[in-house]
């Protein structure tokens, strides 16, 4: 493992923020990329990403008596992720370019979805999520305050809904698998050390996105859809 000195031994409170960038389907990149990415700061509820797993077995030998003779068991291997992102606003333009869904438009603005035809593949998306890295009763200090995580290429569909009392939940889930060509990312924010050969990395920085910094200020709201800048050849 690389000897460097670590940050802290930090936690992490709440989800900020989540962004998603159309790849390529061999999962390179495509920037820059205009409307090719879409963000959120706040309007997400909750981001959960789980492991599947092939499960391991045990191989016995036993003689003519029943006696055990030996064993051999094999380990359980991870195939890949799965997992759902719970949304409290209709973004339609986050969802269009997570699932594939066709976009309902009045002059500019965005008024719904169309479900995605059930023949067609969903696009492999690059995704995103930030907390809030947290140390003792605050935040973490500058330049280590957020943990962020990059899900290196993934496949969305929306989930079942229900229209009833009180709120109504948008459920999106997602399965992933490993992306050697993500390299540093669509925004060029993805450590250097970061391989591919795996689904996922976290890590800590400070680089949340900002509803009024360039490109995410191209949208006037704090949702919806941002181009994807120019990215660097590293």
């Amino acid at each position: 493992m690389p000897n460097t000195a670590l940050p802290g031994c930090y936690g992490a409170r709440n989800l900020v923020a989540i962004r998603a960038s159309r790849l390529n389907d061999d999962g390179t990149r495509i920037c820059p990329n205009t409307d090719g990415s879409a963000f959120m700061v706040g309007g997400a509820i909750s981001f959960s990403m789980n492991q599947v797993v092939d499960a391991g077995a045990t191989d016995t030998q036993r003689d003519g008596n029943g006696a055990v003779c030996n064993t051999d068991t094999s380990p359980d291997i991870v195939t890949g992720i799965a997992g759902d992102l719970t949304l409290c606003i209709f973004d339609f333009q986050m969802i269009e370019l997570l699932t594939g869904a066709r976009l309902l438009v009045d002059g500019s603005t965005a008024i719904g979805i169309e479900l995605p035809n059930p023949s067609n593949t969903p696009p492999t998306v690059e995704f995103h999520a930030w907390a809030k890295a947290w140390s003792g009763g605050g935040i973490a200090a500058a330049p280590y305050s957020y943990a962020h995580l990059a899900a290196f290429a993934t496949q969305w569909r929306i989930g079942d809904m229900s229209f009833e009392e009180n709120a109504l939940e948008v459920p999106l889930t997602f399965t992933g698998k490993a992306n050697e060509n993500i390299v540093i990312g669509s925004f060029d924010d993805i450590p250097l050390d970061v391989v591919g050969d795996s689904f996922a990395a976290i890590w800590f920085a400070d680089d949340v996105p900002d509803a009024d910094s360039a490109p995410y200020n191209d949208n006037a709201l704090a949702c919806g859809y941002v181009d994807t800048p120019a990215c660097s050849s590293s």
